[in-house]
């Protein structure tokens, strides 16, 4: 029997070189070791003497077996399972970073958008392992690890191991498969017949004691949690609208019924209920391409300040015909029929530098690993029959499709592909296999980009040959790996843990520079651009070994980086050209929007479409189509495309707000109020209140020459507004909506009081509500509040108080503002009746960078130059 570390490391050497004991819990002690091939720290969990006596090592080792196919960014994998001297242990990846526990022993509660981040990234796991069968049994916040940005979930189908490997019952033994705190009722009763809603049960209990510092009391007589009130009490839950609190109260209420049956059906139901999906607490930034900052599609852009003005019939270019070009290539990722999960990663490797070697030449369109890894349902992942080649043809676009599987054989890893017609699976090449050994696998990989390119030359360009022994090898293994990790977290919008990964594989190897593009990108995404232009300058004198797409990358990240709005268009129109249908149309739109271009933005997102890659299920898509649309005063159309957009999401909020939008610029004003009034009831979203859309429709009724309209509007705003609960009109959201509706309403006292309020509170002082970046085109911090004070003075004739703003402003330096101060002193000198002032700061501020040109037709500050030239001129929607 094992009773001492030197025993253990006697009995798994030479494989594993067991290093130190890291934790002990109620079934296991965790070892800290290093496995010697493939090399890695892991953790090694050996069960518990009295548990392990009792369990029959076949059965355990064949649970175990099943969970350790589980393979998903938020499950810690098993790599293998097995039994010495009659313990068993089961080894696994060892995690950096703490568990849920540790940080709830230091802290005891957690903010609300950290405990709801936990939460659904949890769902997220369970709602996957779920789908495959399996239930986890023990999720607690010693099973929940934190590392990076990211909750990931330890010890899947451990329990059920255990469970099912015993000898006697859970009763015989007098042990309990899980955690008392956490078990469901049907769980802790001995049912045998468990399912996913148990998992359920014990999430539930986990936020419940992220919140309120406590775990729930529940009682199982009634359908009542005794200590509901530490809950109710709780600081987290007191700065947050009531709609978000009613949101998630109810969803804590429901995860915790005594029956099953009256549960959420599944975990994602859960993460739905609590205001959005396993990896959005807020609205994202999508794609390999994602937007650079919240200034616009991150937080909606300029909603309300999109109201279209231009004149003239706009006749949208069709999207192109549905057939695939057989010049453009698809790199599928790899399948890994090694049977060892350690190695899932190759295939991700194996495919970006097959895809990375083909961009290299310049000579074939290829598609980028990005859009593949985004791409629908099992066809990104590469295993692909017939209907899977056709469906990631449509998706990409691309008319051929390299794909296939590598397999272990002994010591070494064997590729096996083949290149196919994405129209109807027909085999245009079968590749002999490559091999190389598992212990350097990318010799193989190098060796697999040269036999692709070389069969591609046979279909192509003949010249794809001389390319295929020239580009340089593959980088580290290990850099690679962090590569890939920093990829998979990109996608999933959790920008820090990409840069993390990112900033790795760029220290591991040196010479591997493609990663500090993505890094600079997540910088970008996050509000650090000194990070990423300071990343981005040091990559130029680089450019010359990037591909042609990573170059026009990286000139884009400098662009946006300066406020070069121009340069940024021209870079996201070069990668638009080398990768066709990716997400770099959605750039193109962006960069266009932002120097009031709505034509091409309109013509680059109907391109794209709604149904492909990152665009799929994102309501934001819809948004920036119909804002487009307004701009160039194709009224119809925008409704059309707004009701679509309504149809996908019926519930959310933002989408309302296009058709009522539409609706007022076609002055269909009773409609419009009947689906105003209809906000009201809709599900609680972060940063949107009803009190926002009645302040959007009010400011495009007004907009559209509806005065009497919008001052109804206003009125019911007020009124919303007035309605809130004491803890929630103590807000700064609360707040900063009754200074906003007040200064919209020319109510310029109550305006003035809650700015001088907002600003008083001192640090960054931002808001939740997204009606400011909607209304005035800009973001809402210390600079913003003093803006609408300088504003509101001149309103109201206190020219010396307004100048003394515009001046202080005038003085600001910080670096990356893109002209948002200029603008708010354009404001100031537009409503003291300075035009040529107004108008000159304008063009100051769109050669920095300001991003929301359009959104000045709205802005009632810029009312008294409607009719003056030089502004129209300014405004006008660029061809």
């Amino acid at each position: 029997m094992l009773d001492t570390l030197e025993s253990l490391r006697e009995r798994l050497a030479p494989h594993y070189d067991v290093e130190r004991q890291i934790g002990a819990g109620g079934m296991a002690r965790v070892y800290l070791a290093v496995e010697q091939h493939p090399h890695r720290r892991v953790a090694i969990k050996v069960i518990d003497p009295e548990l392990s006596n009792r369990l029959l090592r076949e059965r355990f080792i064949r649970e175990v077996d099943l969970s350790s196919k589980l393979s998903h960014p938020h499950i810690v994998p098993i790599f293998s399972a097995g039994e010495v001297d009659g313990l068993f242990y089961y080894v696994m990846p060892y995690v950096e970073g703490e568990s849920l526990r540790h940080r709830l022993l230091r802290e005891r509660k957690l903010p609300l958008e950290a405990a709801l981040h936990v939460t659904r990234d949890v769902a997220d796991a369970l709602a996957f392992a779920h789908a495959q069968g399996i239930i986890h049994r023990d999720i607690k916040p010693e099973n929940i690890l934190l590392s990076g940005d990211h909750a990931i979930v330890a010890d899947f189908g451990i329990a059920r191991a255990i469970s099912a490997a015993g000898a006697l019952t859970i009763t015989q033994t007098g042990q309990s498969i899980g955690s008392p705190g956490y078990m469901s009722p049907e769980q802790a009763l001995g049912s045998g017949d468990l399912d996913a809603r148990t998992d359920i049960y014990s999430l539930g209990c986990v936020l419940f004691e992220t919140l309120a510092g406590e775990p729930p009391v529940p009682s199982l007589a009634e359908r009542l949690i005794h200590n509901w009130e530490a809950l109710e009490s709780c600081h987290a839950l007191r700065r947050v609208e009531g709609g978000v609190v009613r949101a998630v109260k109810h969803a804590i209420s429901k995860a915790l019924a005594p029956l099953p049956d009256d549960r959420f059906a599944t975990a994602a139901e859960f993460a739905a209920a609590l205001g959005g999906s396993a990896h959005r607490t807020s609205v994202p930034t999508r794609g390999i391409f994602a937007s650079r900052r919240g200034r616009r599609i991150a937080l909606v852009g300029a909603a309300l300040a999109v109201a279209g003005a231009a004149a003239g019939a706009f006749v949208l270019l069709r999207r192109p015909a549905s057939g695939l070009t057989d010049r453009r290539v698809v790199v599928a990722v790899i399948e890994n029929h090694t049977g060892d999960p350690a190695f899932d990663n190759l295939g991700h490797m194996a495919a970006d530098w097959v895809t990375q070697g083909l961009a290299q030449t310049g000579l074939v369109e290829v598609v980028p690993s990005m859009s593949v890894m985004m791409a629908a349902g099992e066809h990104g992942p590469g295993h692909l029959d017939a209907a899977g080649l056709r469906a990631l043809g449509r998706e990409t676009g691309a008319g051929t499709v390299v794909w296939g599987a590598y397999y272990r054989q002994g010591d070494s890893v064997r590729f096996q592909v083949q290149i196919s017609a994405a129209a109807d699976g027909t085999v245009l090449r079968a590749l002999d296999p490559v091999a190389g050994p598992l212990a350097q696998p990318l010799s193989a990989v190098e060796a697999l980009r040269q036999r692709v390119m070389a069969a591609l030359a046979t279909l192509f360009d003949s010249r794809l040959s001389r390319w295929a022994t020239t580009a340089s090898q593959p980088p580290n293994f290990q850099a690679y790996q962090e590569f890939i990790a920093g990829l998979d977290r990109f996608v999933q919008f959790d920008m820090r843990g990409a840069i993390v990964h990112f900033e790795r594989a760029a220290a591991v190897d040196t010479t591997f520079r493609l990663p500090l593009i993505f890094a600079a990108n997540a910088h970008m995404n996050v509000g650090e651009f000194a990070a990423a232009d300071s990343i981005g300058h040091a990559l130029e004198r680089h450019a010359a070994r990037f591909a042609p797409l990573d170059r026009a990358y990286l000139a884009w990240v400098l662009a946006t980086c300066r406020g070069d709005g121009a340069e940024a268009l021209r870079a996201a129109r070069v990668m638009a050209n080398l990768a066709p249908a990716s997400e770099a149309l959605y750039l193109v739109a962006e960069d266009a929007m932002a120097l009031n271009r709505p034509r091409e933005a309109a013509e680059a997102l109907i391109t794209l479409g709604p149904d492909r890659g990152f665009t799929r299920g994102w309501w934001v898509y819809w948004y920036d189509l119909t804002t487009a649309l307004h701009l160039v005063g194709d009224h119809r159309r925008e409704l059309k495309q707004a009701l679509e957009g309504l149809r996908r999401f019926p519930d959310n909020p933002q989408i309302l707000t296009t058709q009522v939008r539409a609706l007022a610029a076609l002055g269909r004003v009773g409609e419009m109020r009947r689906r105003v009034a209809a906000s009201v009831n809709l599900p609680p979203v972060q940063g949107w209140a009803p009190a926002d859309v009645l302040l959007l429709a009010a400011v495009e009724l007004r907009a559209h020459g509806h005065a009497a309209a919008a001052d109804t509007t206003l009125a019911q705003a007020r009124d919303w507004l007035a309605a809130r609960p004491p803890a929630e009109a103590a807000s700064e959201a609360y707040q900063f909506r009754v200074g906003l509706v007040a200064y919209t309403a020319g109510q310029l006292a109550d305006a003035q009081r809650e700015f001088e309020r907002l600003a008083a509170r001192g640090g960054p002082g931002r808001s939740d509500s997204l009606a400011a970046v909607a209304v005035m085109g800009d973001g809402w911090d210390q600079m913003d509040y003093l803006g609408y004070l300088g504003a509101i003075a001149a309103r109201q004739g206190n020219r010396d108080q307004a100048l003394h703003v515009d001046q202080t402003l005038a003085r600001v330096k910080r670096p990356y503002l893109f002209g948002r101060h200029t603008v708010w002193r354009a404001r100031i000198q537009a409503l003291l009746g300075e035009r040529d002032a107004a108008v000159a700061l304008l063009r100051d501020a769109f050669a920095r960078g300001y991003p929301h040109a359009h959104g000045l037709h709205i802005d009632l500050a810029f009312d008294s130059l409607r009719d003056y030239p030089p502004f129209q001129e300014l405004l006008k929607p660029k061809q």
